[in-house]
């Protein structure tokens, strides 16, 4: 038994998670150079950079997303095991502010991007009447207004949770969990309409003649088993370094759990979508295939199920390497590099016939939004207790694998 593993009686309260300062201001640094190597990205090619934007922002952005998701489905499943580790997620949906922000000044990437945005022509075979519909649902101002509003509302759902649940740790009062599980459920039912329609217009209609209905099931077991192995990083590191020495192995071992099962379903999902495409066989489908399997992409086409699917199942089949910090954290690794390549894989095929690899602006892109939303997540733990300790499941959590 792991010295973390011995009964608790009493309730603890760690308080805030005591990050050092000069932490905070290296990721303020990364994130800064990240910008100016994304701005010089841009200014050298524009298409490139805002290529990079979408790629990176939604990379990060789902990271937050999950932490809502991940928060709701636990009061929803009135799940026993996760209140002490439930923070982690809640400090996760810090960068959701931000978001709103940054899909505003998104507006001015679209029109580099889209073939739509301009009045687009090229039916490819389409129907007048399909065509027509499409081009009614793609216009700019539309698609950046449908998106604030709907981060709006995460924000809103987020906001409104993570409020309740800090409240309780002051005023011990069950009833908010209870509130805490309306607004989950109602949060859950929004988030599967809405988020489907973001991926679809944020990464699906690139390709605005390709259409798959499994794309927003696709994307979304993408943004929860990224967002589950950030959780399972972030678990480990507190685990270590004292800010949650009463977390269990059983903890790690159903983080573990999660990633293990969002790997099978992931895999299930992306080769239902494909094997559908291909056994139908219609050219306006199989297209968007064909361009990500030929001419160099099809390195990330054989990366992805290994580093999403083949790594996390292999590595993660027995109880006892769920437990394991260290393959728990190489495993969330995989996954994380896997869904960056997913990402990149999507978006770059649209405008680039043969493989490109990552240049100035997707590393700008990538270091700009990943230290904002480390900064961001940081300054939340370093504000609040990383137990909420007013939640009135919180001593059998505790206790969870002990």
């Amino acid at each position: 038994m792991s010295m973390h593993d011995y009964k608790i009686t009493t309730i603890p309260n760690p308080g805030p998670w005591n990050v050092p300062a000069k932490t905070i201001s290296m990721f303020t640094g990364v994130a800064a150079i990240g910008a100016i190597l994304w701005g010089i990205g841009l200014a050298m090619d524009p298409l490139r950079g805002w290529s990079a934007y979408i790629i990176n922002f939604c990379f990060v952005f789902f990271f937050a997303l999950s932490g809502v998701v991940f928060t709701a489905i636990q009061y929803m499943t009135s799940a026993q095991w996760s209140p002490a580790i439930r923070r982690i997620p809640e400090g996760m949906t810090a960068f959701l502010p931000l978001g709103i922000l940054f899909i505003a000044l998104y507006w001015f990437g679209v029109p580099k991007l889209y073939e739509w945005s301009d009045t687009w022509t090229n039916f490819h075979g389409l129907s007048s009447e399909v065509h027509r519909t499409k081009t009614t649902w793609l216009s700019q101002p539309f698609f950046t207004v449908r998106q604030i509003i709907f981060a709006a509302i995460w924000l809103l759902f987020a906001t409104l949770m993570v409020k309740n649940s800090l409240k309780q740790d002051k005023e011990n009062a069950p009833q908010l969990s209870k509130v805490n599980t309306k607004l989950s459920i109602a949060f859950i039912i929004f988030f599967a309409l809405s988020f489907s329609v973001a991926s679809y217009d944020w990464l699906m209609s690139l390709e605005p003649t390709w259409f798959s209905t499994m794309f927003g099931v696709y994307t979304f077991t993408g943004l929860f088993q990224s967002g589950i192995a950030v959780i399972a990083i972030f678990a480990i590191l507190m685990r270590r370094s004292g800010a949650l020495p009463i977390t269990k192995s059983g903890h790690i071992r159903d983080l573990g759990g999660f990633i293990f099962g969002m790997s099978t379903f992931m895999s299930y999902i992306g080769f239902s979508q494909y094997m559908l495409i291909w056994y139908a066989n219609l050219p306006e489908e199989t297209f968007y295939f064909m361009k990500r399997s030929q001419e160099g992409w099809w390195i990330i086409f054989v990366l992805l199920p290994l580093l999403k699917f083949v790594i996390p199942f292999a590595f993660l089949l027995s109880a006892d390497a769920k437990r394991n910090e260290k393959v728990l954290l190489f495993v969330a690794g995989c996954v994380i590099a896997g869904q960056w390549l997913d990402l990149y894989w999507m978006v770059l095929p649209a405008h680039y016939a043969k493989l490109t690899l990552p240049g100035i602006a997707d590393v700008g892109g990538l270091l700009f939004f990943s230290g904002l939303f480390i900064v961001m997540t940081l300054r939340f733990y370093k504000k609040h207790s990383v137990l909420p300790v007013g939640d009135p499941g919180i001593l059998k959590s505790l206790n969870w694998g002990a």
